[in-house]
């Protein structure tokens, strides 16, 4: 196990974040905040219900980008509901 000296391996959740909000920001700011939101509260269940059952702590690394593409996924049947919710066009 030697010490990863290239920055770029690590950075997929950021290209998948710049895909996913070029995706999502064509079709509508409603779009990319339910996303978003969708793909944070996924993570936080799973995270949570993960330290609860004792296979992870606070310090246990969670791979984010599954989330985002949940998230992404799950916000097409109601996006309607967040362009309503924030007021967005």
């Amino acid at each position: 196990t030697g010490v990863q000296t290239c920055a770029l391996p690590i950075l997929g959740d950021v290209k998948l974040a710049l895909s996913i909000g070029a995706l999502t920001g064509y079709f509508g700011w409603a779009f990319t905040v339910g996303s978003t939101f969708i793909a944070f509260l996924a993570g936080s269940v799973v995270s949570v219900v993960l330290m609860a059952m004792g296979r992870a702590n606070r310090k246990t690394a969670v791979p984010f980008g599954p989330f985002m593409l949940l998230g992404t996924f799950a916000v097409i049947p109601v996006a309607d509901w967040f362009r309503t919710l924030f007021a967005f066009s």
